[in-house]
């Protein structure tokens, strides 16, 4: 196989090279983009990033210009020619020159990591030398050449095995410490899902104590399709450094989590349904960069971590259970295990996805839960496999119910406003009353405790953010407009909605969240009278609720507990 060091040769042995300067010869930089043209093509990204094509035995390989690749393959080609290395501000004038050309005057593509679609199919980059992909497409899936898209490979990307025919993906769940077969249907489906080449991607949160391989299954999912060089990750210190690991991976795992900050709770809903997440370009004090990124994310830790309402409306919690001591095995006959196992695990995941691209034309759903499109793709998935009717759904419904237990539980006030509303038909009265009846029922030590409102503003917002989580429990809380200040409290309708929702509006660090721990203000509340509110409640599981999947012998499933650093974006 050709490599891009003999391309390089052969480029010097053939593009003649005059180390000397005169009025007559061009500059050291110029020769330098002679070469350059010679062994690629140029192109640019919708992001306008600068990127150069070359052809290499046979396939086609796409480096950023500004990247230590590309710069490496001008200095060995420069040497190789002239017997000794490059002026380096030549060959960084030759590289803004070349940028320029791949901006202005060449073609505009997008560009892919590991994943992308391409006339109703799903491509997979292998990550080899050889620069293959899969196409995945209704009527199957085919190992291509040359695929129609641009793919990067970051330096951390790390190659899939070549995926075997007739493989199953439930081989997989011989490496997953799992409690019940409805975490399995949950996990599956999120497999399914960060396969396709846009989400929304619901988060897998796994949860559970020392000693239930949560980081081993953290490793194993993400390496089924999206292998690295470390496949986890620690807490990112700011959304910098979120937006570096989303363009250099597809799906993004962070380890052993303790707790989540509110800018990366929101960054997190971002990444994971759409939204722009901004940074500042590196040497600049007022470029910023936005990018729309959506990226499948696996995140680990002891405890719940999706407390606020907004991230745990978009989580799949997952507990593990402890595994015994007597059934351990240890890391190097797993991973040995596992990478033999691999190949047949990605084929059948592979005829799995072409079974939901096949069925989800067919797929319509009585009621759309929160992350629609990951449920449509879920049940398409499911009846190309031929998989029982309705698994997913039941599934999903009970996990959807244990997730929204725990964020009334982390809300002192949802629990306030649900007990207020036990013993009442109907009730009248503007915000602040209300807080004051709910001070009332709470106590004193309560009322005091940290996150509790101290007025009708702060109340609203909290309302706000829990309105979905209470909704779901039974209670309906509806806004009226501010000139109105008197909130109405009524009881037995069923306002449960299981539609799909847009993001929240991202929430500062100070800003009131679902637990009610911060205190920052919204403007857009109002004064304690100011808001009038509707709170409708009913009994849970109402008309047209789903009933979730039940394993009698396993206690998990009847209550499912919650749950970097690449260089630079010039890569």
């Amino acid at each position: 196989m050709t490599t891009p060091k003999e391309a390089a040769e052969r480029l010097a042995d053939s593009f003649d090279v005059d180390e000397n300067v005169s009025a007559d010869r061009p500059s050291q930089a110029t020769q330098i983009v002679d070469m350059a043209l010679h062994a690629v093509s140029l192109w640019h990204s919708d992001e306008h990033e600068p990127f150069a094509m070359m052809e290499v035995n046979g396939h086609r390989e796409n480096w950023p210009l500004r990247s230590r690749a590309f710069m490496d393959f001008l200095d060995y080609s420069f040497y190789r020619s002239h017997d000794k290395a490059p002026n380096s501000q030549a060959r960084q004038g030759a590289i803004d020159t070349l940028s320029g050309m791949a901006r202005y005057d060449s073609p505009e593509h997008k560009v892919w990591t590991r994943i992308a679609e391409h006339n109703g199919s799903i491509l997979l980059d292998l990550g080899a030398e050889d620069w293959k992909a899969v196409t995945i497409h209704p009527t199957g899936w085919t190992i291509v050449n040359n695929p129609p898209v641009k793919f990067q490979r970051p330096k951390s990307m790390r190659p899939l095995p070549v995926p075997l025919n007739n493989g199953s993906v439930d081989d997989l769940r011989d490496f997953l410490n799992l409690g019940s077969d409805a975490d399995w249907v949950l996990i599956r489906a999120w497999l399914v899902q960060s396969v396709f080449a846009k989400g929304s991607y619901p988060i897998l949160a796994l949860h559970g104590e020392a000693g239930s391989a949560k980081s081993t299954a953290a490793r194993v999912l993400k390496s089924c399709v999206d292998p690295t060089i470390a496949p986890l990750r620690s807490q990112p210190r700011s959304e910098h450094d979120l937006v570096i690991a989303a363009r250099n991976s597809w799906t993004i795992g962070l380890d052993n989590l303790s707790s989540l900050p509110v800018w990366l709770s929101d960054a997190l809903c971002r990444l994971a349904t759409g939204g722009g997440l901004g940074t500042r370009q590196l040497y600049s004090d007022a470029d910023e960069s936005l990018f729309d990124v959506q990226r499948p994310v696996i995140l680990n830790g002891i405890t719940s971590l999706a407390e606020r309402g907004d991230l745990q409306d978009r989580c799949i919690p997952i507990t593990l259970p402890v595994i015994d001591e007597d059934v351990r095995r240890t890391e190097e006959d797993f991973w040995q295990d596992f990478a033999q196992a691999h190949p047949a695990i990605l084929g059948g995941l592979l005829d799995v996805v072409s079974g939901a691209l096949r069925q989800l034309p067919a797929v319509k759903l009585d009621r759309l839960p929160r992350m629609a499109d990951f449920a449509r793709r879920a049940v398409a998935a499911e009846k190309g496999q031929g998989w029982v009717d309705g698994t997913f759904m039941a599934a999903y419904a009970e996990n959807r119910d244990g997730a929204n237990d725990t964020a009334l539980e982390a809300s002192p006030v949802a629990g306030a406003v649900v007990d207020f509303m036990a013993s009442r038909d109907e009730w009248s009265g503007t915000a602040a009353v209300l807080l004051a009846d709910l001070d009332s029922l709470v106590g004193e030590t309560k009322a005091k405790r940290k996150g509790w409102p101290v007025d009708g503003a702060q109340l609203g917002k909290i309302l706000r953010r829990i309105a979905p989580n209470l909704r779901q429990a039974g209670t309906d809380v509806q806004f009226d407009t501010p000139k109105r200040r008197t909130i109405t409290i009524r009881k037995g309708r069923d306002f449960t909605d299981t539609t799909d929702m847009p993001p929240e509006e991202p929430q500062e660090d100070g800003a009131i969240g679902a637990d009610g721990r911060d205190s920052k203000l919204d403007g857009s509340v109002g004064s304690d009278n100011a808001v009038a509110i509707t709170v409708t409640a009913h009994a849970r599981g109402g008309e047209g609720v789903e009933r979730p999947l039940h394993d009698s012998t396993d206690s998990n499933d009847s209550k499912i507990h919650n749950l970097s650093n690449e260089e630079v974006l010039e890569f």
